[in-house]
């Protein structure tokens, strides 16, 4: 049952879309009664490193994404909370996860790439550029059939109120960029032509 679908908590706990949370368990045969008792388990666990987080000093922020690797390999020390009267599923749900956590520490672990705004905003920009070489190939040809067409296709344009001339996307440029797409723009009508 996917009662948090798009909550995510300070450590890092999100469900996921095929059931299985970011902390590596399996919600798919969960009652709610199961959810109830993981949820209260999760909560319970991320408070007590919440708390010591705040006795480190460590703001909110900067708080460990813990991922798999939450539950760690002992779950009888990993919280308070008494394991044992949890239901079976609950019980197997969180062994198959502790598996999961054993079995990634025994792996060679990938290295992470940073993800800071400044490499978010190269990769945004990286894709604008893609988006806007994409709009000058799409405005090229539009020009090129409306001079293969002797401007026909402007002609269809006006009549039915549509902008073949794609002044909308010429708008979005700067001046610089506009001027020298619209120069581009009459070579390749005059081509098509």
């Amino acid at each position: 049952m996917d009662f948090f679908g798009k909550y995510q908590s300070p450590f890092g706990y999100q469900n996921g879309d095929n059931g299985v949370d970011s902390y590596g368990v399996d919600h798919s045969g969960f009652s709610t009664q199961d959810e109830l008792q993981y949820q209260t388990l999760r909560l319970s666990r991320e408070n007590e490193l919440a708390n010591d987080m705040v006795r480190q000093g460590i703001a909110q922020c900067d708080y460990p994404q813990y991922g798999t690797g939450f539950w760690g390999n002992n779950l009888s020390n990993a919280t308070n909370y008494d394991i044992s009267k949890l239901s079976p599923t609950v019980q197997n749900a969180l062994n198959l996860a502790r598996n999961l956590t054993v079995q990634n520490q025994q792996a060679p672990q990938p290295q992470e790439q940073p993800n800071n705004i400044f490499t978010q905003q190269q990769k945004r920009n990286m894709e604008n550029s893609l988006l806007m070489s994409g709009m000058d190939t799409l405005y090229g040809m539009n020009r090129a059939v409306n001079g293969m067409t002797f401007g026909g296709l402007d002609w269809l344009g006006n009549k039915l109120g549509v902008d073949t001339k794609m002044n909308d996307y010429l708008n979005l440029k700067d001046e610089n960029s506009r001027t020298l797409a619209e120069r581009t723009g009459k070579l390749a009508e005059f081509g098509g032509g």
